[in-house]
C-alpha cells in the first residue's frame, strides 16, 4: 500500500499520508497547492509530443495523464480550468485506488464520464483506448511531485510506457491522415457494389487439409514455388495469396485457393491480372481499392467482404446486425501489413497450423520482391540504356534510410511491419505459425481434426451471407440522416476523414463542419456509384 492513514492540514482540509509519514499535499494550504498545480506544471511541460490540431481546442481541451489521486484537488482544480479535457488518473494499484474512495469523497470525480481512473499495471492500455488526437488536442503529462517521490523507479517507468504508445498513435493518425478520404469513398463504393457479389457457397474446412499456407511476396517465396506445383503438396494445402503474390503464383501455374488485399490505393488493382481464375475467392476489406473487387466479381470470383476495426465498417455492422443481418467477418488489419491480415483471415477459417512463405519483410540478396510481381514488369517496359531494370531495383531499396545485415537489407517501416506482424502472432498463441522454413514443412497426416472453427468461430463461418440491396441502401440513408442530425454516435465513423481534412488544409475547424463534408461525399458517392 502506498497510503497509510489521512491527516487534516491547518485549514482544515483532510489530506492523504504515505506509508513514509509524508504528507501528499501541503499541511498548510492544500488548497492553494492543488490550484496551482495545473499553471505550474503546464508552464513546465512543452506539448512537443502532442499531434492533432497543434494545441488546446477553445473551451479548454486537451488530454491530460496525471500520476497520483490521493484526495483528488488537483483533478478537480484541472478540470475547472479545462473543462471539457479528458483526464486519465494512474495510482500505484486498485488496491491504493479502493482505500482512497473508502477515506474521501471522489464522488464528483468518479461521476465524470471523461475522468478515468487506472493502476500503473493497465495505464498503457488506458491511455491507448482513451486518447484521440483528433478530439482531444494536446497530451500533457503532469505528475504530481510527491506521488514521483515515493515512486520514482514506477514513475518513469510509465513515463516511458506512455511515450512510446504516443509514438504508436502516431503513426496511427498519420496514416488516418493521409489515407482518411480514401478510406470513405473507398466504403461507399464498395457498399454499392456489395450486393450484387456473391460469398463462397461453401467456406473450407480446416480439417480437411494439413494446414493453411500463406504466399506472401518477399523474395524467398520462389523457395516454395516448385513445391507448391506439386499436385500432392498443393491439394492438401489451403493456398492463400497476398494481393502482391498473386502473378506470381500465376505465372508459375498455381491457383490459389483465396486471395487478400486491403490496400485501398488504385496501385494495388495492378496486382490483378485480366484473367483471374473463377474458383479463387477474393477475401477484401471493405475499404479495398474498388477497381479490384469490381474485377474479381466481372471474372466470376466468390468475394468475402470483412472489416477491420475501423469505426465506420463498424457502424455498418452494427446497422446490419439491427435489422437481421450477421454482418461482415471481422479480420486484424492492425499490423498493417496483408500477410498478418492473410494469417489472421486463416485462423479466422479455423486453421491451427500456418505457414508463411516470402514473408520476408526485408530485401535479401539485392531483391526487394520475388521475381513476377507487377513491378518486374513495370521496371522492364520502363527500363532503357541509362535507366536498366536493376537500377530501378537499387533505387527501390535505397530511397530511404537502411540497415545492412550480410545479405538482408531492412528500413525502419520494414522494421515495424516485423514487429507489429510478430506481436500479432504473440496475442494468439493458439495458431502454431511456422515463418523461417524454405520449403513447404513436413505434412503428416491429421489425426485431430478439431480446429478453431470446431471451437469458437464455426457458428460465425456458417453466417456469412450476402447482404441484400435494400440493407445496402437503408444503412445509406440512415447514416446520411445521422450527419445532418449531428448525432454523437457517428463522430468516430469521420475521424479519418477529419484527420485528412486538418493535413490537406492545415487549419482548425469544427467536427460539425467535418460532419457536413461527410454528408455531402457520401451524397456523391453513392448517387454516383449506386447505379
Amino acid at each position: 500500500m502506498l497510503y497509510k492513514s489521512t491527516l487534516a492540514a491547518r485549514d482544515g482540509t483532510i489530506i492523504p499520508v504515505f506509508s513514509d509519514g509524508k504528507t501528499m499535499f501541503s499541511r498548510y494550504a492544500p488548497l492553494r497547492e492543488a490550484d496551482n498545480f495545473a499553471t505550474t506544471l503546464m508552464q513546465e511541460n512543452n506539448p512537443s509530443e502532442s499531434m492533432g490540431n497543434g494545441g488546446l481546442l477553445q473551451g479548454g481541451a486537451g488530454f491530460f495523464v496525471v500520476c497520483g489521486l490521493g484526495n483528488g484537488l488537483h483533478i478537480r482544480s484541472l478540470k475547472k480550468k479545462f473543462p471539457t479535457s479528458v483526464i486519465l488518473v494512474i495510482e500505484k494499484s486498485l488496491e491504493d485506488i479502493q482505500w482512497l474512495k473508502e477515506h474521501f469523497d471522489l464522488s464528483e470525480i468518479l461521476s465524470q464520464q471523461d475522468i478515468c481512473i487506472t493502476s500503473l499495471s493497465q495505464a498503457t492500455e488506458s491511455f491507448i483506448q482513451l486518447y484521440n488526437p483528433l478530439l482531444q488536442g494536446n497530451f500533457f503529462f503532469l505528475p504530481l511531485r510527491s506521488w514521483v517521490d515515493q515512486l520514482p523507479q514506477e514513475a518513469m517507468e510509465v513515463k516511458h510506457e506512455i511515450q512510446q504508445a504516443l509514438k504508436d498513435i502516431a503513426a496511427d493518425y498519420s496514416t488516418q491522415a493521409y489515407f482518411g478520404k480514401m478510406w470513405f469513398r473507398n466504403f461507399f463504393q464498395n457498399l454499392s457494389l456489395l450486393p450484387q457479389t456473391h460469398p463462397p457457397a461453401q467456406l473450407p474446412d480446416a480439417g480437411s487439409y494439413s494446414q493453411a499456407f500463406v504466399a506472401a511476396a518477399g523474395p524467398s517465396l520462389e523457395n516454395f514455388i516448385p513445391d507448391l506445383q506439386q499436385a500432392t503438396i498443393r491439394t492438401a494445402l489451403y493456398l492463400i495469396a497476398t494481393d502482391t503474390s498473386l502473378p506470381v503464383l500465376l505465372r508459375h501455374g498455381v491457383e490459389p485457393d483465396m486471395v487478400v488485399t486491403i490496400d485501398g490505393q488504385a496501385s494495388s488493382a495492378r496486382h490483378f491480372p485480366k484473367r483471374i481464375p473463377g474458383t479463387t475467392v477474393l477475401a477484401a476489406d471493405i475499404s479495398c481499392c474498388p477497381a479490384v473487387a469490381r474485377r474479381c466479381h466481372e471474372a466470376g470470383c466468390p468475394i468475402l467482404f470483412f472489416r477491420n476495426r475501423n469505426p465506420l465498417p463498424a457502424l455498418l455492422d452494427h446497422y446490419l446486425q439491427q435489422h437481421g443481418s450477421t454482418g461482415l467477418p471481422v479480420i486484424d488489419t492492425g499490423a498493417g501489413t496483408v500477410t498478418a491480415a492473410a494469417v489472421d483471415l486463416a485462423r479466422w477459417l479455423g486453421f491451427t497450423r500456418i505457414q508463411v512463405g516470402g514473408g520476408d519483410f526485408a530485401y535479401l540478396d539485392g531483391k526487394p520482391y520475388c521475381r513476377g510481381t507487377y513491378f518486374e514488369d513495370q521496371f522492364v517496359q520502363s527500363a532503357d540504356r541509362t535507366s536498366s531494370m536493376e537500377q530501378k531495383y537499387v533505387e527501390l531499396m535505397f530511397k530511404g534510410t537502411t540497415i545492412r545485415d550480410k545479405n538482408k537489407i531492412t528500413t525502419p517501416v520494414l522494421e515495424n511491419y516485423s514487429k507489429s506482424f510478430h506481436q500479432y502472432l504473440q496475442r494468439h498463441s493458439d495458431v502454431a505459425c511456422i515463418l523461417h522454413e524454405q520449403r513447404v514443412s513436413a505434412m503428416s497426416p491429421r489425426t485431430d481434426k478439431k480446429t478453431l472453427c470446431d471451437l469458437e468461430l464455426q457458428g460465425e463461418k456458417n453466417m456469412v451471407q450476402q447482404i441484400p440491396q435494400e440493407l445496402a441502401t437503408g444503412f445509406v440513408e440512415w447514416y446520411k440522416e445521422l450527419l445532418l442530425q449531428q448525432k454523437e454516435e457517428v463522430i468516430s465513423s469521420i475521424l479519418p476523414l477529419y484527420g485528412w481534412y486538418i493535413k490537406k488544409n492545415k487549419d482548425k475547424c469544427d467536427i460539425f463542419h467535418i460532419m457536413k463534408l461527410a454528408y455531402s461525399q457520401t451524397v456523391r458517392y453513392t448517387i454516383r456509384y449506386g447505379k
